[in-house]
């Protein structure tokens, strides 16, 4: 296993000694931790894409936990390196020889500029959900006029007739699938309360841990699945 550690206030203890060269050294924190078969996987994987994001709310501290994920042979993300710090554009480095082909992030800045400093030239790609989420966000904050009936079946029919001839296939199957039941999914309809529920995530949600709780096994007796739900309910309402 490989360590990276720099504590406050010191210099490096474990790891390369870059970060001790940097003007406000003494403020970084840093612990990275990889095995070698995560360096074997990512050294193989960054041919295809190199997945870069930081979560927080992790450890009291506030510090950013960054993880890299790959694409292994068979499509599955596979993590291949953490680092725990408190400055994320500063603690990113290359390891030598490493070929990457691209890397995705959700769009952070700090992240964007610790690529553009540590890759070059690399190809840096956004990822698709958080682009159409910061729309979708956005879209309700810049365009309120957007819950107003009246805007958007205007909205609609402009919309229709400006993509049937370059998209016919895709208007034709909008059409048939929601137009006549717009008021099922437009926004412009939901203005009455329903707890801002605008997805069935909760099920989404229950069912994923419903799988966990039944090991994600196929259960050959009706039963069983039953059974679990009963005990996963009563789980639930112990806590």
């Amino acid at each position: 296993m490989k360590y990276g550690f720099k504590p406050l206030g010191k210099n490096t203890e474990i790891g390369i000694t870059d970060l001790d060269n940097l003007p406000h050294s003494p403020q970084i924190f840093c612990l990275g931790i990889q095995l070698p078969q995560q360096l074997e996987e990512m050294v193989e994987g960054c041919t295809r894409i190199l997945c870069i994001d930081s979560t927080h709310g992790t450890n009291q501290y506030k510090y950013h936990l960054l993880n890299l994920v790959i694409p292994d042979e068979y499509g599955i993300g596979y993590p291949v390196a953490h680092v725990l710090t408190n400055y994320i554009d500063k603690v990113m480095a290359k390891c030598p020889n490493l070929v990457v082909n691209a890397v995705m992030t959700d769009g952070d800045e700090a992240l964007g500029n610790a690529i553009r400093k540590v890759f070059g030239n690399v190809r840096h790609l956004l990822c698709s959900w958080q682009v159409r989420n910061n729309w979708q966000k956005n879209l309700h904050r810049k365009l309120p006029e957007g819950r107003n009936e009246d805007v958007f079946n205007s909205m609609l029919e402009t919309f229709l007739s400006s993509y049937y001839v370059s998209a016919s296939a895709f208007i034709k199957y909008f059409r048939g699938n929601y137009c006549e039941n717009s008021e099922t999914w437009a926004f412009c309809y939901c203005n009455f309360p329903h707890a801002r529920t605008d997805t069935n995530m909760f099920e989404e949600s229950f069912h994923n841990k419903l799988k966990t709780h039944l090991s994600r096994k196929v259960n050959r007796r009706l039963d069983d699945p039953y059974a679990n739900v009963r005990s996963h309910a009563i789980l639930v309402g112990k806590k």
